[in-house]
């Protein structure tokens, strides 16, 4: 028991973690706080885009608990973000072009 313990504490001592994986990485989280920022996005299927649970997301961000009380608080969570650098949603327009058809 004692050479258990001797090595539980040098392990420690060096920085690992001991114990089962998170769930929530840090790109998950901010993975999960970019998506936040969908206006179509739920929690539930955030979670399930993640492979977790819904309150493994709620645990992994604790800002989010005021939300989930109907007290707002999403909206300073998502200012902190940076801006979405992805392309919009593709358009028609350019086959409307090819098709001879103009505006709508």
């Amino acid at each position: 028991m004692a050479n258990t313990n001797e090595g539980l504490a040098a392990v420690r001592a060096a920085g690992q973690r001991l114990g089962r994986p998170l769930a929530m990485t840090p790109g998950k989280v901010a993975y999960a706080l970019q998506l936040l920022g969908e206006p179509d996005r739920t929690m539930t299927s955030i979670a399930k885009l993640l492979g977790v649970s819904h309150s493994i997301l709620y645990t992994a961000l604790p800002e989010l608990q005021a939300v989930k009380r109907g007290r707002g608080g999403l909206d300073g969570v998502l200012a902190q973000l940076p801006p979405d650098s992805r392309p919009g949603p593709p358009t028609v327009d350019r086959y409307d072009v090819l098709l001879g058809r103009t505006g709508r």
